[in-house]
C-alpha cells in the first residue's frame, strides 16, 4: 500500500512538497519506504532537497558487465538537485545525493543537459 502527497505553489511563493510513503508486506518484500522533498522555484532555475530510504539497488558487475538487483539494509540518502533554464529549448539538471550511512561512503552526481526541438 502506498499513501502520495503533493502541493505545490504554497502560499503563492513557488514552493512544493512531495511525500511518498510504502507499506511492504509478505515475506518476500522490502521494508517500508518513504520519500519527501521540498522545492523552491526561482523564476530560470528551481532548487530541491529530498531524503528517502533505499532497500534494494542495482550493481554492474565488473566481468560480465550485467546489471545485478542488490539488497541494501535500510540506507537512508539526502539530496540536493537545481534544474536551470537556460534558453528557450535548453535545460541543465545537475543531482547530487549521498548516502548517510558511514560505512556506506556513497556520493553521486549526475548532470542532465536536455535540448527540445519543437
Amino acid at each position: 500500500m502506498r499513501f502520495s502527497a503533493s502541493a505545490w505553489n504554497l502560499l503563492g511563493q513557488g514552493i512544493s512538497v512531495t511525500g511518498d510513503y510504502a507499506i511492504n508486506r509478505g515475506d518476500a518484500a522490502e521494508s517500508n519506504s518513504y520519500y519527501a522533498s521540498l522545492t523552491k522555484e526561482f523564476g530560470r532555475f528551481s532548487l530541491t532537497g529530498s531524503i528517502s530510504n533505499t532497500y534494494n539497488g542495482v550493481r554492474i558487475d565488473s566481468t560480465s558487465g550485467t546489471p545485478q538487483l542488490i539488497h541494501l539494509n535500510d540506507y537512508q540518502n539526502v539530496g540536493a538537485s537545481a534544474f536551470i533554464r537556460v534558453g528557450k529549448s535548453f535545460w541543465v539538471s545537475l543531482e547530487y545525493n549521498y548516502y548517510l550511512q558511514q560505512a556506506a561512503n556513497q556520493h553521486f552526481v549526475f548532470v542532465r543537459l536536455i535540448y527540445k526541438t519543437y
